[in-house]
């Protein structure tokens, strides 16, 4: 009895940690010109990635940019947010991008 109530706690634990870690960071760099949004998929599984980018300019406009894309294990996904006022760059950017297994 007793072997056996190791043998199952042994199972059970080697199955928690072989258990594929899902979280995806995405990143974000900010440019005068441009925001560029890079997401990097590690894992083993294709992720779906939907949420929206908040950038505020020097003059303090604030513009929301809005994301959605599948993105296949082992890929990289690059979108590039344009400013078209020049003489207003952009300062900060932040995101609440949120992906999940497709």
């Amino acid at each position: 009895m007793k072997s056996l109530l190791a043998f199952t706690l042994l199972v059970l634990s080697l199955g928690v940690f072989a258990k594929e870690k899902t979280y995806v960071r995405p990143q974000v760099t900010v440019f005068p010109n441009q925001v560029q949004l890079r997401v990097w998929n590690t894992t083993n599984t294709d992720i779906r990635c939907s949420g929206t980018i908040s950038v505020f300019t020097r003059m303090g406009r604030y513009r929301t940019f809005y994301y959605n894309s599948v993105i296949y294990r082992g890929m990289t996904d690059y979108r590039y947010f344009q400013n078209y006022i020049y003489n207003d760059p952009f300062v900060n950017a932040h995101h609440s991008i949120f992906c999940n297994r497709y």
